[in-house]
């Protein structure tokens, strides 16, 4: 009687602990870049003459609504010591607007935006402005991440070094993080030390 030829070896069976080999575009930055960077940029200088236009007509709910809550700040000292916290939007309006009541009518702002756009939902913007009041002028750079929720791009991260050791900033360890508390010239106690560089003004003189 004939012997029937053999079917193909099945293939052995793979190790339970084989690990999937990685593949660089199944995620992360390979696979989700921008669709269009230039219309993004477009949308972010918008965005920017907005803000601008807030900030000079004091519309403090208009501007905080701009913001992805909480809110992530960060800094340091003079002396190097980093430091970063997380805001409610109420303790944010409570830090700024102070700052925004105190902003002189003579400041001029300028600014130079470098964008960077990580994807058609978050963009990097670093900000190398010019504040002037009158002759006395002073440079600056802060950044700010932005992310699109809803359609609408947000502020979720600022970053300006050197407001650390500010006046009525108070700086505590805690588990080997930096937490900063700060009190504003309103008396309203915040954890957030942080105002942007480049909307801001010098806080009032105590009295």
């Amino acid at each position: 009687m004939p012997v029937p030829a053999a079917g193909p070896a099945p293939a052995p069976a793979r190790p339970k602990d084989a690990a999937t080999p990685f593949d660089p575009r199944s995620g992360g930055s390979p696979a989700r870049k921008s669709k269009n960077e230039a219309a993004v940029k477009k949308e972010v200088e918008a965005w920017w003459v907005t803000e601008e236009a807030l900030v000079k007509g004091k519309s403090f709910q208009a501007i905080a609504d701009r913001y992805d809550f909480p809110l992530i700040l960060v800094t340091d000292t003079m002396s190097g010591t980093p430091s970063g916290t997380v805001t409610t939007r109420e303790q944010f309006i409570a830090m700024m607007t102070p700052m925004w009541q105190a902003t002189p009518p003579e400041l001029k702002v300028t600014h130079k935006f470098t964008t960077t756009v990580m994807s058609d939902s978050i963009v990097v913007v670093v900000d190398d402005y010019t504040a002037t009041v009158k002759k006395d002028s002073v440079k600056g750079r802060s950044s700010a991440t932005l992310i699109k929720v809803g359609g609408v791009w947000k502020t979720k991260v600022m970053v300006e070094a050197g407001w650390g050791d500010a006046p009525g900033v108070t700086q505590t360890t805690q588990t080997g993080a930096v937490n900063v508390a700060v009190k504003s010239d309103a008396g309203v106690p915040t954890d957030a030390g942080v105002p942007d560089a480049g909307t801001r003004a010098p806080a009032p003189a105590k009295r």
